[in-house]
C-alpha cells in the first residue's frame, strides 16, 4: 500500500437511496484499504464558497476521478437534465462536462466506474477510450485498487470488522458471488413483462425467506437462458451469491454442484470425492439466504428429477430452473416462455444490427425478415449475426434464407446471446429424445401450415404411423393422443383442447432433415390423414365448415407437393376437394390451379376413368365461372364420352354432366342445344334418382 495515500475523487448522481449507498460503501472500502476516497456525503451543510469552488477544489488536487457511470449521470453529461440546486452532486456532471471540454491536460485521470454491466452504454462519450472498472466481484474490485495505488498485482486486505471512517455507520462494498456464463446482452429487448412476472413469483411469499423455485420452459431457441441470466444480471446486488449450474443431464449437474465448493471458498473443494463436495454446497445453502441458482438446460424427465430433489422446500434462496419439460410438479411453479411478439422482434434485428455498427435496412424489410423467421429469439439473434458478419441486409438475408433455408439454419456462432448452437442443432437434440411415434407426429406436422392444426387430423386413420412405424398391430387413438402430449412436454408443439401450433422453423429443420424421398413419403401420409379427416364434397354447405378450417393446412400441403414432385392419387384428392371449396367460395383463380393440378396427377397416375371424368367436370365449372367457355365445353363432352364408354356409369354423374353442359351451352347463347340437354338431365333425374334427393334438379351441381 502506498505510504502516501492517494486521493480519489468520486463523481456520481444521486440517482436513489440505493445508489447512494452503494456510491459511499465504495468509499469507505477505498478509505479502509488506504486510499484517499472523497465525495460529497462527507460534507457537513455547505462547503465555503460554495458547491461549485468545492467541486472544482476536488477535480484539481484529486489523483483520479472515479465517474460512477448511470443513466441519469449520462443525461446529466449530456446537459439534457437541468440539475437541482441542492447537494453538489446534483453539480457535477456540468462541471465535469465544461473541464473536459476546455482541454485539460489531465482528463486521463477521469475513470469510468459501473456498479452494473447494462450500464455501460452510459459511459459518457469523450470517456469511452478510457479503461472502464466494472465492480462486480472482489477480483474488479482488486484490480481497480491496484490501477489507484499504481501498483498491479497487489491485492487489498481482506475484510475485516469496520472501523467507520465517516459520519455514518455505512457496511464496505461487498459484491455477489457468482459464476454466470455470460454478461449481459446490450440488445436484450421485448421481455420486460416475463421478467416482471418472474420477478414477482421468485419474491412472492416474502423476499427469500424459503425456497421459492420456478420453471421457465418454452421451445428451443426460444430465449429461457437468456432470460435467465438477464434476469440475475438485473438484480445481481440483491443476491450474495448467484450459481449457474449445467443441468443437461445428472451428471452434469452433480459436477457443476460440486464445481461451486472452489467459488464458495469451502475447505471440501480440496477434497476428491465429489459427493463430498455436493453435500458441502448444499450444505452451504442451507445455511446461507439470499442467493440465486440457475439450473439451466434441465430438459429431460431424469434431470428435472434430480433438480427438484437437490434443491429442497426449506433452504432460503431462489432456484430458477429452464427447460424444454412443460411438465413440473405443482410445487414448482412455471413460467411459460413465448415468442416474441413481431413488433419486439423488429426491434430486436434493428437494434442487435445497428450494435454491431451495420446499417442493414428499414423497419419495414427488419419486420419482413422477423416474420420469416418466426419471431424466434435465437433465429434472430444468428440471422443478426451472420448479416453483420457479411455486411447484408435484411432483404437479402430473405431472399437467400428461402433459397438456402437449410446452410442458415445451421450456421452457428454464439453472437450476443453467447448460445453456442445453431438453430437446427438447438431442435435436433430434443428430436433425439422422442419416442418414434412422437418424431412421427412432428413429421407429418412439418407439412401443412404451423398454426391451428385440427388435433383430430392425426388420430382420424392410425393406419398411417403404423405403416411408417412398421407395427405389427394398428395403433390406438389414445397412443395418438398421448403422444401429442409428449411433444407439447418437450415444447415443441403448443396443444390446445381442439389445436396443435407447431414453429414454422421446427417445421423446416424437420423438412430439411429428410432424404428427397423420405420428404415424399411423408407428405403423402399427410395428405392420408387430411382426406380422412375432411368430408366430400368440400363444397357442399354440411361440410364446408371442416374444410374452411383446414383450407390453410390443404394449401400449405399442396404447395410442398409441388415443390416435392410428389404425384399420387391421394394427392390429386386433396387438390379436387380444395379446388371444390375454393370454387363454392368465389377464388377462382386458385381454383382453377388447384383443379387442374388435380387433373394431371390424376391422368398422369392412370387413376380411374371415374375418377378422371370427375376431374374435367370440376375444372369445366371452374372455367365457365371465368368465362372459359370454349374449354370448359370441351372438357365438359369428354367427361361425357367418358361416362358413355363406362359401364354401370354412375347415373347421378352423367345427370351432373349433362345439366353443366347445359348451362355452359347457355352462356355462350345455344340455347336450343341448352335447353336440350337440361330436359335429358331431369329426365334422368326423374327415372334414377330419389324425388326429395337434394340431386335432383335441372341445375344440380355435383362434381365428385
Amino acid at each position: 500500500m502506498s505510504a502516501d495515500p492517494r486521493k480519489v475523487f468520486i463523481s456520481y448522481s444521486h440517482d436513489s437511496p440505493d445508489h447512494e449507498q452503494r456510491v459511499l460503501s465504495l468509499a469507505e472500502r477505498l478509505r479502509k484499504d488506504g486510499v484517499d476516497a472523497q465525495l460529497d456525503q462527507y460534507v457537513a451543510g455547505t462547503p465555503a464558497g460554495g458547491w461549485p469552488r468545492w467541486m472544482a477544489d476536488q477535480l484539481d488536487s484529486s489523483e483520479f476521478v472515479l465517474v460512477v457511470c448511470t443513466e441519469t449521470y449520462h443525461r446529466r453529461f449530456l446537459g439534457r437534465e437541468e440539475p437541482n440546486k441542492g447537494k453538489g452532486a446534483n453539480w457535477e456532471g456540468n462541471l465535469i462536462t465544461l473541464e473536459l471540454y476546455h482541454s485539460r491536460s489531465d482528463t486521463n485521470k477521469f475513470v469510468p466506474v459501473l456498479f452494473f454491466p447494462q450500464d455501460e452504454p452510459f459511459i459518457p462519450r469523450p470517456l469511452s477510450g478510457h479503461t472502464h472498472y466494472l465492480l462486480v466481484s472482489e477480483d474488479d474490485y482488486a484490480k481497480l485498487y491496484a490501477f489507484l495505488i499504481g501498483q498491479v498485482g497487489v491485492k487489498p486486505a481482506k475484510l475485516g470488522p469496520l472501523v467507520p471512517l465517516s459520519q455514518k455507520s455505512v457496511e464496505p462494498l461487498r459484491f455477489t458471488i457468482h459464476n454466470l456464463p455470460f454478461p449481459p446482452n446490450p440488445t436484450f429487448t421485448g421481455r420486460d413483462s416475463e421478467m416482471k412476472e418472474l420477478r414477482e413469483r421468485l419474491l412472492k411469499g416474502g423476499g427469500v425467506a424459503i425456497t421459492q423455485a420456478i420453471a421457465v420452459h418454452g421451445l428451443g431457441g426460444v430465449g429461457k437462458t437468456q432470460l435467465a441470466v438477464e434476469y440475475a444480471w438485473k438484480y445481481l446486488a440483491d443476491y450474495n451469491a448467484a450459481l449457474w449450474v449445467n443441468a443437461n443431464s445428472p451428471e452434469a449437474l452433480d459436477a457443476s454442484l460440486a464445481a461451486l465448493a472452489s467459488l464458495l471458498g469451502l475447505r471440501e473443494a480440496e477434497e476428491r470425492e465429489q459427493a463430498v463436495q455436493i453435500k458441502a454446497v448444499l450444505g452451504w445453502l442451507g445455511e446461507h439466504e439470499r442467493w440465486l441458482i440457475i439450473a439451466d438446460n434441465a430438459d429431460t424427465e431424469q434431470v428435472a428429477k434430480a433438480v427438484y430433489d437437490r434443491f429442497v422446500p426449506n433452504m432460503r434462496g431462489h432456484v430458477l430452473v429452464t427447460s424444454r419439460l412443460r411438465r413440473w410438479p405443482v410445487t414448482m411453479p412455471d413460467l411459460s416462455l413465448d415468442l416474441f411478439l413481431l413488433e419486439d422482434a423488429t426491434r430486436f434485428l434493428l437494434v442487435r444490427v445497428a450494435e454491431g455498427g451495420h446499417n442493414a435496412g428499414d423497419q419495414t424489410t427488419a419486420r419482413k425478415l422477423a416474420e420469416e423467421l418466426g419471431c424466434l429469439p435465437l433465429a434472430l439473434e444468428q440471422a443478426a449475426a451472420f448479416i453483420i458478419e457479411v455486411c447484408w441486409s435484411f432483404d437479402n438475408y430473405y431472399q437467400q434464407f428461402r433459397e438456402a433455408r437449410p446452410e442458415l439454419l445451421n450456421y452457428q456462432t454464439e453472437g450476443g446471446t453467447r448460445y453456442p448452437a445453431s438453430v437446427a442443432k438447438t431442435w435436433s437434440m430434443t428430436f433425439d429424445q422422442l419416442s418414434p411415434l412422437g418424431r412421427a407426429l412432428l413429421q407429418v406436422a412439418a407439412w401443412v401450415a404451423p398454426e391451428d392444426i385440427p388435433r383430430g387430423v392425426f388420430s382420424t386413420d392410425p393406419s398411417v404411423f403404423a405403416e411408417a412405424l412398421n407395427a405389427d398391430r394398428e395403433l390406438s387413438a389414445l397412443s395418438i393422443e398421448k403422444a401429442l402430449g409428449e411433444l407439447s412436454r418437450f415444447s415443441l408443439i403448443r396443444l390446445n383442447t381442439e389445436t396443435v401450433f407447431v414453429h414454422r422453423l421446427l417445421q423446416a429443420v424437420e423438412q430439411d432433415s429428410l432424404s428427397a424421398a423420405d420428404k415424399k413419403k411423408w407428405i403423402e401420409r399427410a395428405a392420408q390423414l387430411f382426406n380422412a379427416f375432411t368430408p366430400e364434397p368440400a363444397e357442399d354447405v354440411t361440410t364446408q365448415k371442416i374444410w374452411i378450417t383446414v383450407s390453410e393446412h390443404a394449401d400449405t400441403l399442396l404447395k410442398h407437393a409441388e415443390e416435392c414432385h410428389v404425384r399420387s392419387l391421394r394427392i390429386a384428392m386433396t387438390a379436387h376437394e380444395y379446388s371444390q371449396l375454393l370454387r363454392s367460395r368465389g377464388i377462382y383463380v386458385q381454383a382453377e390451379r388447384t383443379a387442374r393440378m388435380a387433373l394431371a396427377i390424376t391422368e398422369e397416375c392412370s387413376g380411374p376413368v371415374e375418377l378422371i371424368a370427375i376431374r374435367l367436370g370440376n375444372l369445366a365449372m371452374v372455367l365457365k365461372e371465368t368465362n372459359q367457355i370454349r374449354e370448359a365445353e370441351g372438357l365438359l363432352r369428354r367427361a361425357l364420352r367418358i361416362d358413355n364408354d363406362t359401364q354401370d356409369a354412375d347415373k347421378r354423374r352423367i345427370i351432373v354432366h349433362l345439366s353443366n353442359l347445359g348451362q355452359v351451352l347457355q352462356d355462350s347463347n345455344r340455347l336450343d342445344e341448352a335447353e336440350r340437354l337440361i330436359t335429358q338431365a331431369r329426365q334422368m333425374g326423374e327415372q334414377y334418382l330419389d324425388p326429395d334427393s337434394p340431386q335432383m334438379g335441372p341445375f344440380a351441381v355435383l362434381c365428385g
